[in-house]
């Protein structure tokens, strides 16, 4: 730690001496001194100095942002693009955990100054996304492909399946396309969203302050798939294991194929929108493995392309279930003339046999692992890595 009689030092942090200091600290990325940038230099240290002499606990730093780009990137912010550091800076808390927290809105000294309030509260909710650049990542004709699952759970229970099974889905498959060193013509944005049990708050965040006005508005990049996944544990091929809920008069094309199946919850589900989403779950099924045994059965609503057509008549009201997890965040922004291709696999929860007592309860715990279960989750993986693959026509080299 850093003691100093006065001030508080702002430290210059560089590729050289970043390792070494200390936890929790306070980063300040900006494009250092120029010609053009040396005011806003001096401004963006002003800034920090205010703060930093109320807060003598903490270690407040300074970083390049063009040379410490590889860590914006891993924020999932990308400073390709020039004229953003040189009026604006990202500020970056990191506990000793080494666990990253995002200033969201510009910074000066009444932002920063909650940020650090708020941080050493533990009031913060942690920045988790991870970006796997294509082979056109910071060029207008990047296009993006999501892989996203909510990692909170209700205070009540564990969260094993909902939604730990897809948290997990999602990690794996950054580990494997990371251990494989894929080249990919698509960049891939893993992302796990906080806050879905409480009214879908963080993937609603993620689209409408990144993803909107960062990659698309400012990268020029096009999302062109988005898969998310919510409870994707659970199977079981012995009969009357699946009910209907509320869906049997929604959807009774496809309740009474579950029917015909002998109401076996032997399948992942697909939402997606009718004639909207439905080329992503084809291409999802195109790559779909071992379909005898652990099917695909699509459920497409008939809702509108845009959050716009959607009212609250009874055309739609039916059909509400559909926005219960964060593939709506995607369909529905709060930018309501944008919408983007988006599906979600799940198991259907509440509606599958052992998850009906264990919904949202302490019982959604460990003894769900089964191996069957595992098994489950895996052919989920492979099948969306497949899926991820032949969008970007990937190569692996391990």
């Amino acid at each position: 730690m850093y003691v100093l009689a006065v001030y508080t030092e702002i430290i210059e942090r560089t590729e050289d001496n970043y390792v070494g200091l200390e936890r929790p600290i306070v980063i300040a990325y900006y494009r250092f001194a120029s010609k053009s940038t040396s005011k806003m230099t001096t401004y963006w240290r002003n800034r920090m100095q205010i703060i930093s002499n109320d807060h003598k606990d903490l270690i407040f730093a300074v970083s390049d942002a063009d040379q410490f780009n590889h860590q914006l990137i891993e924020y999932g912010f990308h400073f390709n693009c020039k004229n953003r550091l040189e009026s604006d800076a990202i500020v970056v808390a990191e506990d000793a955990n080494e666990v990253q927290y995002v200033l969201d809105t510009k910074l000066d000294t009444n932002s920063l100054s909650k940020l650090i309030n708020k941080f050493k509260d533990q009031e913060l909710n942690p920045h988790i996304i991870g970006i796997w650049p294509g082979t056109r990542r910071g060029t207008p004709s990047d296009q993006i492909i999501i892989i996203g699952a909510h990692y909170d759970t209700v205070r009540s229970s564990p969260g094993v399946d909902d939604n730990g099974s897809g948290s997990a889905a999602v990690l794996e498959m950054a580990k494997l396309i990371a251990q494989n060193n894929c080249k990919l013509d698509k960049t891939i944005i893993f992302v796990l969203f906080d806050m879905e049990e409480d009214g879908l708050k963080g993937s609603k965040y993620f689209v409408k302050d990144y993803l909107i006005p960062v990659e698309v508005i400012q990268n020029g990049a096009k999302v062109i798939a988005v898969i998310v996944m919510d409870m994707i544990l659970e199977h079981d091929s012995t009969r009357n294991s699946q009910s209907l809920g509320i869906i049997a008069n929604v959807l009774p094309e496809w309740s009474a194929k579950v029917k015909q199946n002998g109401y076996r919850g032997d399948f992942a589900a697909v939402w997606a929108r009718k004639g909207i989403d439905t080329k992503l779950y084809e291409k999802l099924e195109k790559n779909w493995v071992n379909k005898d045994k652990y099917g695909l059965s699509l459920m497409a609503p008939a809702l509108p392309e845009l959050g716009s057509e959607v009212d609250s008549s009874d055309k739609f009201r039916k059909y509400e279930t559909f926005m219960r997890s964060d593939h709506a965040s995607f369909w529905y922004p709060t930018q309501r003339y944008m919408t983007f291709p988006a599906i979600l696999i799940t198991d259907l929860g509440p509606w599958r046999k052992n998850m009906r007592h264990s919904y949202h309860r302490s019982t959604d715990d460990t003894r769900n692992l089964s191996e069957e279960n595992l098994m489950f989750v895996k052919n989920t993986i492979d099948s969306v890595l497949n899926t991820i693959l032949d969008y970007s026509k990937g190569k692996c080299h391990k």
